[in-house]
């Protein structure tokens, strides 16, 4: 069978039979296409098996969290007869199941969740006569570190009844289609252990931005477009039929580069402003006062290197980082520095009035004339539970256009019957940035006239959608006549190649900590024994805008990235150890490009 065909199993003989008469009225060519299988094909066989929301129909084994004994939570009849939960010791095959999901992870007393165990044996169950082919499994779900999350104290099952969905699985049995969100890093296990080369997995919102599916619904307005765009349907049809689909479409392309983290070469030279970005990491055997007078030292050490600024982030609740007083380090950093702009990379606007935000940055511009940026994201910049002790408003990121214009006019000129005004902060001008890593935040800043910086340094999957929607829908403001954009990107820089991967397996450790639920410090630098491929490719995505090596190695490589992203100016992360590494990283790179000092 061509690997193009439709194969669907049979999984509800009622489902199947109103799905035959749908296909009946379909034409004859459609539905010749169509093989009906009541199990796996017995016979190998190359195709693409697709799964939609299959996984989270497979039955689930529910448990309760205590320190001394994980408890198994089933189902009994009461007095009355009704439905009702019952605890009781875990046999050893779930217990042993619980235990190594909890590892480390700071489960209360009464912590509920479930677990799936079917997940591996269907999976080998399906793929067991794939000869070569590709799988893909749509579900609601999440990675392990996030479904396990200790906020998630209640698990994912859910109910739906009459098209509404409730949490109540005993109030209409039989009734009721009851289904539990599936951990996805079970399914990348199950692969793993099924020899499948697993590519990875994402949101859907991930995979569908990456595939470009805004590009695709903004141009739709064009007829032009719209044209070129089923003619591109066309093709991909007519190489479907020819098994040339997955190599030569274009989805697929930028699929598989995703995946992989692959960025093609770019042959021009290298011609735009450098920055810092300088998370204030805490490094192990550190603490918060060292870490920020390495931020200082760093600060006056590329001040004259000819790094055009240096950002700080807004972090909270997170050891491994000392910003989360993010105005106050700027103007630490901006008291011991004599030129280098000094700004947010950025401030979550959503977690602070944009009042306060004029005042502290307009008395940053009292102070600095001339020298602060105030970059503006819209994200948290921290968990949930951090997130509610900010007292921020559940919406708040809904406002951030309009908190963004409010701050505009707080630190433009005074206007007439203006009666709220920053003081300090009123007629600064402090030049604003829109951080993002989406089409949302380019366009936004397009809109606005504003300059615009991706977060390529940790989510590098839009990037170049982003910027070339930046740029084409750019409007000019009184701020910004041209668009200018940024992109973040990793550097590590050292006297060899071999110094600076050595270098770099620190910041891989503390990525690997987070794709694995296990955030920590930045270690010293050591060889990384081999990842799971699931892990590897997330590690991979997470780092695919990292420049590692000698001068000569970096320098090509933000070459090729420049001439294929576009950027006007690279802001650098470099996330290293030792502080004197860390500096010399700086000098190296300047060097490399030939900053002006």
């Amino acid at each position: 069978m061509s690997w193009a065909a439709a194969m669907c199993w049979k999984w509800a003989r009622a489902a199947a039979e109103r799905q035959h008469a749908l296909l009946a009225t379909l034409p004859s060519q459609v539905a010749a296409r169509v093989q009906w299988l009541d199990a796996p094909p017995a016979e190998p066989w190359q195709g693409a098996l697709l799964a939609n929301e299959v996984l989270d129909a497979l039955p689930v084994e529910c448990f309760e969290w205590q320190p001394d004994a994980p408890l198994a939570r089933g189902v009994v009849l009461d007095a009355t007869g009704e439905l009702q939960w019952q605890t009781q010791p875990a046999p050893p095959a779930l217990r042993a199941e619980i235990l190594r999901l909890h590892g480390n992870l700071p489960w209360h007393a009464g912590y509920a969740s479930e677990l799936c165990t079917r997940v591996g044996p269907w999976i080998a169950e399906m793929t067991r006569s794939l000869a070569s082919g590709v799988a893909l499994f749509i579900d609601y779900g999440l990675p392990r570190h996030e479904y396990y999350h200790a906020e998630r104290s209640a698990g994912t099952l859910r109910c739906h009844y009459r098209q509404r969905a409730h949490d109540d699985p005993f109030a209409h049995p039989g009734m009721e289609d009851i289904t539990a969100w599936v951990d996805f890093t079970r399914v990348a296990e199950a692969a793993d252990a099924a020899s499948l080369d697993v590519l990875g997995f994402a949101t859907q919102a991930a995979l569908l931005l990456g595939l470009g599916i805004e590009e695709e619904i903004m141009s739709a307005q064009d007829e032009t477009t719209r044209i070129r765009r089923g003619q591109r349907s066309a093709a991909a049809a007519d190489a479907a039929r020819d098994g040339r689909a997955l190599q030569g479409h274009r989805a697929g392309a930028q699929l598989q580069r995703a995946a992989r983290g692959l960025r093609p070469p770019g042959p021009e030279a290298f011609a735009v402003k450098l920055s810092i970005l300088d998370l204030a990491h805490v490094p192990v055997g550190s603490d918060v006062s060292q870490a920020l007078r390495s931020t200082l030292d760093l600060a006056r050490h590329v001040d004259g290197l000819g790094y055009t600024r240096y950002w700080l982030a807004e972090h909270h609740n997170m050891p491994g980082i000392a910003s989360a007083a993010t105005a106050v380090v700027i103007g630490q950093v901006a008291a011991v520095t004599q030129r280098i702009r000094v700004g947010a990379g950025g401030i979550m606007l959503p977690n602070h009035s944009p009042l306060v935000i004029a005042e502290q940055f307009g008395t940053l511009e009292a102070l600095f004339p001339g020298r602060i940026d105030l970059g503006l994201g819209r994200a948290p910049g921290t968990d949930g539970l951090t997130w509610r002790a900010l007292r921020r408003d559940p919406r708040a990121a809904e406002h951030f256009p309009d908190d963004v214009q409010e701050l505009q006019q707080l630190l433009g000129p005074v206007q007439p019957g203006q009666r709220v005004r920053a003081v300090p902060g009123a007629g600064s001008n402090v030049p604003l940035w829109i951080l993002g890593s989406s089409l949302f935040g380019a366009q936004l800043a397009a809109h606005l006239g504003l300059p615009y910086a991706f977060a390529s340094h940790f989510a590098p999957a839009s990037l170049h959608s982003a910027m070339r929607v930046y740029k084409e829908r750019f409007q000019p403001s009184a701020q910004l006549q041209q668009p200018w954009a940024m992109a973040g990107c990793n550097v590590i820089c050292a006297p060899t190649d071999e110094e600076a991967r050595h270098l770099f397996t620190s910041l891989q450790r503390v990525v690997i900590g987070l794709v694995t639920g296990s955030p920590g410090r930045l270690a010293p630098p050591e060889p990384i024994d081999p990842l799971p491929p699931h892990v590897q490719q997330a590690v991979d995505g997470f780092l695919g805008c990292s420049f590692v090596g000698s001068p000569a190695t970096v320098r090509a490589g933000l070459e090729a990235f420049i001439s294929e992203c576009g950027a006007d100016e690279l802001i650098v992360a470099s996330a290293i150890f030792d502080p004197a590494a860390r500096r010399r990283s700086y000098e190296l790179l300047a060097s490399a490009v030939s900053l002006d000092s």
